[in-house]
């Protein structure tokens, strides 16, 4: 899509809208970075050259485009005039290390094209695959069917191609993510069909009612626990009126099911647990050195229940089994497969009560 011809996007410090920057402003805003006279809204100073940028209305911040991709991040405006802004950027460290594991771990390819995220987090075995593309091919019964924009909220590089179905009817893909390695991958996907835009899921670069549907997988209960609610806010927010959102959830161990039928990894997480403290307690001590790993806080459904939404959240099942019990559970030669398949079954007879009990909801939002 042409650059010139992008008007939904909003500058995520001021609210004001975006546009396109001329040709004179960023000649200017060059010669500036030349003579080391500019900075990020984060301190850093700005050393390259733009070669394509949005501006806000009072032309005060500047976001550089990048390979094609729209740094919309706060951190990343460029301070085009100090009168108008004050430098006070937003640090969160678990932000931070989000997008620093898809970085440098997560979104790395693998030699089979899988990338490291699935190796780490799904059941890529074959007994367990048509059970498993199936759910993910469910979110399509409950977005519209067509539109311009379908908005893809943490969208990483789109790693399975069950996901590319959702937008095949739509204009364009939005792909906001904090990875630049996932754009680039999910640019790669979609090419000209895609608009790829470094974001924050709390902080959406995006106006109100501008996007025709949103969907976000296992994203939110990436978000540090007490912005979850404003994360799903502002999926609301840039939702267009009469159409619905989806949004994959996990109640991780605050799953009834697979608390019951878990047990024996749930001992071995919970030893886990205790080696965590410990170490813990060595990092503080300076004995062994931290690193940052993947930050993850899954509510329960009594914390949705409670949640003041100025809007209604239904509930549906989009998976009601965790990946640790497929394989635990689920095998080639136990007639796994018909197993999966009468699960299947129970989840689109009882959507409701699989959403509530199993791992993984599906919150669906109406406009």
């Amino acid at each position: 899509m042409n650059l010139q011809n992008i008007d939904f996007l909003k500058c995520p410090v001021t609210n004001q809208s975006l546009s396109l920057i001329s040709d004179n402003s960023l000649e200017e805003l060059n010669n500036s970075i030349k003579n080391k006279n500019v900075s990020f809204y984060d301190g850093v100073r700005v050393d390259e050259h733009i070669e394509a940028a949005f501006v806000n209305e009072d032309e005060s911040l500047i976001y550089m485009v990048r390979s094609g991709i729209i740094c919309a991040l706060a951190d990343f405006a460029i301070i085009n005039d100090r009168d108008k802004v004050s430098i006070d950027p937003e640090k969160n460290f678990y932000k931070n290390a989000v997008k620093d594991f898809y970085n440098d771990i997560g979104w790395k390819q693998e030699p089979d094209e899988n990338f490291t995220d699935a190796k780490l987090f799904e059941d890529l075995r074959e007994v367990s695959q048509t059970y498993i593309k199936n759910c993910r091919l469910r979110i399509n019964k409950y977005i519209p069917g067509k539109g311009k924009y379908l908005l893809d909220v943490a969208s990483g590089p789109i790693q399975y191609g069950e996901y590319l179905t959702f937008s095949q009817n739509y204009n364009y893909r939005v792909c906001i993510d904090i990875s630049f390695r996932a754009l680039l991958q999910a640019k790669a996907k979609l090419g000209e069909k895609g608009i790829y835009i470094l974001g924050d899921v709390t902080n959406l670069p995006v106006k109100d009612n501008a996007m025709d549907t949103v969907v976000s997988l296992h994203t939110i209960y990436h978000v540090p626990k007490d912005l979850q609610g404003a994360a799903i806010k502002e999926i609301y927010r840039v939702l267009m009126p009469g159409s619905n959102a989806v949004i994959i959830y996990s109640w991780g161990w605050n799953s009834i099911l697979m608390n019951i039928f878990i047990f024996p990894i749930q001992a071995y997480r919970a030893l886990k647990r205790i080696f965590r403290i410990i170490r813990r307690q060595l990092i503080k001590n300076k004995l062994i050195d931290s690193a940052p790993g993947l930050y993850f806080y899954s509510h329960s459904f009594r914390w949705l229940k409670n949640q003041n939404f100025p809007f209604t959240i239904e509930l549906k099942v989009w998976r009601s089994l965790h990946t640790n019990f497929l394989k635990l559970w689920i095998h080639k030669y136990l007639v796994g497969k018909k197993i999966l398949s009468m699960i299947w079954n129970l989840e689109e007879k009882y959507p409701w009560f699989l959403g509530k009990t199993g791992t993984y909801p599906m919150f669906i939002i109406k406009k």
